[in-house]
């Protein structure tokens, strides 16, 4: 008979039995008992395995489910926390491939992770970079692939066989990607290379529009950006499209509101709609909107954001978490959670302005009104942009209506864009990029602790008002200056996280 593995868990049950009487103890609600015994790896010299008891209530098959089930949980706690015996302290790192590391690579950090953006990598590395790249050996890694990677995406990037390339905004997270794996390569615990490649690669440009320059006083030439001059036409559509909001009947079929909402991009289907005027991007929209635009907050903080986290007096926004919606581990169903910030700890407070100020206690009073129109289903979570009904808004669906109000109104721009906007727009207008880092948020500790330890909360401008004064003037940057400072935008919020 083979012995039992040492580096795994194993298991057996048996009846628990009354010392009295030696009969199985038998409870009648619970059903019959037994007990579960665990046996754990050996570890260094010891010769007796370390052994877990656990008691159950139920049939034999039930408790020997259990069993196999506890003996599986124990052994993945093992292999995740365990190095494999087998492993090669001396790696020749000559052998190993770009593929095989990146899969390397996204394993290790499946846990330590957010659960969205790890999907998220994962996917764009196992779609697109890995089939491209990860024949090359590791030690190989060049400027030169990941250049001729950048323009083969640009030109014909799709995976469901038409022709045209990938968005630069996108191919330039595919290279964010390829930089954080090769960074963790070139890293002194590891030096499996000597640095990383990615460093002197220049990040996809998007093209100019041959838009005439009347419809707009601006080039098109920003990715997921917008100027002054289109963030205000977004917004002033947004804030006509809220002013709808629940309006009655006969205001809805007056010629002149139908003759807006064409306007605003609706279908001559959605204007037949009886719901029309009810719909997410007509009630909530526009505040999202706004908040985003004029502080920068990624869409997961804005919809964690509460009522008790903003002091109206003090006109600060402070941000303690995000909102998420999906499988936060592998085998769970999907469903709504919380997380920290993604630099993983509460974020310097965010300056604001007396009009942001009136504007959310205004938008308070409505959704004020609105917990008193559906009382008896309201669930009051305390939050700022929440369902009609209180409960949470998922980040897919907030992002996919913004995304199609934006292109049905003529902007190529996502929500996410709208914080490359704000950031974009500040360093265009001569901030300092460390007051820019301070008010987006940092994801490296060590970033914020040395470059912009002096920048706290009580020093430098109110970038609020900045920002504010900004869009009232409505300032001119030439197509020059906004690429540039969209191109250090990009860079900053590559340093942070995004």
């Amino acid at each position: 008979m083979p012995g039992k593995p040492n580096d795994m868990a194993t298991g057996r049950f048996s009846p628990f039995k009354d010392r009295k009487t030696g009969e199985q103890v038998v409870d009648s609600k619970k059903g019959k008992k037994w007990e579960i015994i665990i046996e754990l790896p050996r570890r260094g010299s010891k010769q007796k395995r370390p052994r877990k008891y656990i008691s159950f209530y139920g049939s034999e098959r039930q408790a020997k489910k259990e069993m196999e089930r506890l003996i599986f949980e124990v052994n993945t706690e093992i292999n995740r926390k365990t190095i494999p015996n087998d492993i090669i302290l001396d790696i020749d790192s000559s052998k190993i491939t770009f593929g095989e590391y990146a899969e390397t690579w996204l394993q290790d950090n499946e846990v330590a992770m957010k659960r969205n953006t790890w999907e998220s990598y994962a996917g764009m590395a196992r779609s697109h970079i890995i089939p491209a790249l990860g024949h090359i050996l590791l030690s190989n890694m060049a400027p030169l692939h990941i250049s001729r990677y950048r323009q083969m995406k640009l030109k014909n990037g799709r995976l469901d066989g038409k022709e045209g390339g990938l968005d630069p905004g996108t191919v330039n997270k595919h290279i964010a990607v390829i930089s954080k794996i090769l960074e963790d390569a070139a890293s002194p615990e590891k030096r499996l290379i000597d640095y990383n490649p990615t460093m002197i690669v220049k990040r996809a440009k998007g093209k100019s529009s041959n838009k005439d320059i009347s419809q707009s006083s601006y080039s098109m030439s920003m990715i997921n950006c917008l100027t002054i001059e289109q963030l205000n036409d977004l917004l002033y559509r947004l804030k006509v499209l809220y002013s709808l909001s629940r309006a009655n009947k006969e205001v809805k079929d007056k010629p002149e509101t139908k003759k807006t909402l064409k306007w605003l991009g609706f279908s001559d289907k959605e204007i037949a709609s009886r719901n029309a005027l009810f719909k997410l991007k007509v009630t909530m929209l526009y505040p999202v909107v706004y908040l985003a635009a004029r502080t920068g907050m990624r869409r997961s903080e804005l919809l964690a954001l509460k009522w008790s986290n903003i002091d109206f007096q003090g006109k600060i926004i402070k941000v303690y978490a995000s909102s998420h919606y999906g499988k936060k581990r592998e085998g769970e169903e999907s469903s709504h959670y919380y997380n920290t910030t993604k630099e993983g700890r509460p974020k310097s407070y965010i300056k604001i302005t007396a009009r942001d100020v009136e504007f959310l206690k205004q938008f308070r009073k409505e959704q004020l009104k609105q917990v008193m129109f559906n009382k008896a289903n309201y669930k009051d979570n305390g939050l700022v942009f929440a369902k009609n009904d209180g409960t949470h808004l998922r980040n897919d669906t907030i992002g996919k209506v913004f995304t199609n109000f934006a292109r049905s109104n003529g902007f190529k721009i996502t929500l996410h864009g709208l914080r490359h906007t704000h950031c974009s727009l500040l360093l265009a207008a001569g901030v300092p990029d460390m007051f820019v880092a301070k008010r987006v948020g940092h994801q490296n500790p060590a970033t914020t602790n040395s470059t912009y330890a002096h920048v706290d909360k009580g020093v430098g401008p109110n970038l609020g008002e900045l920002f504010e004064k900004l869009l009232e003037e409505n300032k001119y940057f030439s197509p020059e200056e906004l690429i540039d400072a969209q191109q250090k935008a990009e860079s900053l919020l590559d340093r942070i996280g995004g």
